[in-house]
């Protein structure tokens, strides 16, 4: 029976990834991982956390939204704090997988943290498998090597469109009915060795004290919480596919504020003055390919 590991990173998400699919229809069992990685948490001189509190509630309940979706195809998402090159390989052995899959990353830390971890898997036993999830036209497929990226936005534009972007988009993956099918025959990687992990890898999600506010953090949020304009915005920004979809039919449809993108995209605090997609796009609950498509 062929048992794997999604590792997921910044593509919390199901619609729209064909990497989850995949590892979905090549195995009879699947556990999706996310680790927290204890130096995203780590102190700047002046003391404030590298990841701001912010960023933690919107990550919290991006996980709690994947998690239930992910339920419904009898999938469960395991959360683990450490290095996931210390973590993973341990989960893998513990639950004596045959295959990892994860999503690419471009930038330094996370392409280091990439390549500690695969070194570390046992090539003789488990399979790697990565793709590119994040991006609205993968590097590939770009009419120029990633090298030779022009400098200004607007030389990049005109070559890309001289190929017609509807032919370098990523399409858009749906779930197919036999995936369906397969992921609910999916067997939950659920034996003594599976609680060992737990037991021998600290869960973060018991507690969720991460997500909390850090005392150093008071003061640099007094502000936020007294701006009316913040407010709102912290009541559509909540982490999570469904959110994020909703503020994409909203922007778009429903308000119809896409139309005066041009006249309020420099202003800061109002809820239409720009998309806030970005906040779901950096942790990938939003393809840029599904928002293309709408």
């Amino acid at each position: 029976m062929a048992r794997a590991i999604y590792w997921m990173r910044n593509d919390l998400r199901l619609t729209c990834n064909s990497l989850l699919m995949q590892a979905i229809a090549e195995n009879h069992a699947l556990v999706c991982v996310y680790i927290h990685d204890p130096r995203q948490f780590a102190r700047t001189v002046i003391s404030i956390p590298r990841m701001g509190w912010h960023r933690r509630r919107f990550l919290s309940q991006s996980l709690q939204q994947l998690r239930e979706e992910l339920g419904t195809l009898q999938i469960e998402l395991l959360e683990l704090w450490g290095e996931p090159e210390l973590v993973l390989p341990q989960l893998a052995d513990e639950l004596q997988i045959d295959s990892v899959y994860f999503s690419r990353e471009c930038a330094p830390e996370e392409r280091s943290v990439e390549a500690y971890t695969c070194a570390r898997l046992d090539p003789a036993r488990i399979k790697v498998t990565s793709a590119w999830t994040g991006f609205l036209i993968n590097p590939e497929q770009l009419p120029f090597a990633v090298g030779e990226t022009p400098d200004v936005f607007s030389e990049y534009r005109r070559q890309v469109e001289k190929l017609g972007l509807k032919n370098l988009v990523s399409q858009i993956v749906e779930y197919p009915n036999s995936s369906l099918k397969k992921a609910d025959q999916h067997q939950p990687l659920q034996m003594p060795a599976h609680r060992a992990v737990q037991k021998t890898l600290p869960s973060l999600f018991s507690e969720n004290s991460w997500a909390e506010i850090f005392p150093e953090e008071n003061d640099l949020l007094d502000g936020v919480g007294a701006a009316s304009g913040a407010r709102d915005k912290m009541k559509v920004l909540c982490g999570g596919e469904r959110h994020g979809k909703a503020r994409v039919e909203d922007y778009i449809f429903t308000t119809h504020s896409i139309e005066k993108y041009f006249e309020t995209r420099n202003g800061l605090l109002g809820l239409y003055d720009s998309t806030l997609f970005s906040a779901w796009l950096a942790n990938g609950s939003l393809s840029p390919a599904w928002i293309f498509s709408r």
